[in-house]
């Protein structure tokens, strides 16, 4: 923790974290409430997002060991490997979020749109 806090870069990508984690629990909560597709894909694509800035704190993290005998030139390129993972991340939420519209589609729920607008804007 001492490391991360220590480096201007990581200690903000740490903080976006928690501040992102914390709404989407709230966008979790309010989309299950509402019956909303929007609020709830929203808050799978936070939480990818989230796997997505721990991947990246990781990363940077790793970035900044010294090289040794098996890595020679360092641990730098991790952050390209982290930045393939997010990519990956992205496209699996992306086409899960697909296939539930369509299934919304199909069979549309009822929804609850009271404080829907409220968090909505919020997330924004």
């Amino acid at each position: 923790m001492q490391v991360i806090l220590s480096d201007s870069e990581s200690r903000s990508i740490f903080m976006f974290l928690l501040l992102n984690l914390s709404y989407m629990v709230v966008q979790v909560i309010y989309g299950y409430i509402t019956n909303s597709l929007g609020l709830i894909s929203d808050a799978i694509h936070m939480l990818f997002d989230c796997m997505a800035l721990a991947i990246g704190l990781v990363a940077a993290v790793m970035s900044k060991w010294p090289s040794d005998s098996a890595f020679t030139f360092g641990y730098g390129r991790i952050e390209i490997l982290s930045g393939f993972a997010n990519g990956v991340f992205l496209m699996l939420i992306s086409v899960s979020i697909f296939f539930e519209a369509i299934e919304r589609l199909m069979y549309p729920p009822e929804m609850n749109t009271q404080r829907l607008l409220l968090v909505s804007f919020g997330g924004l």
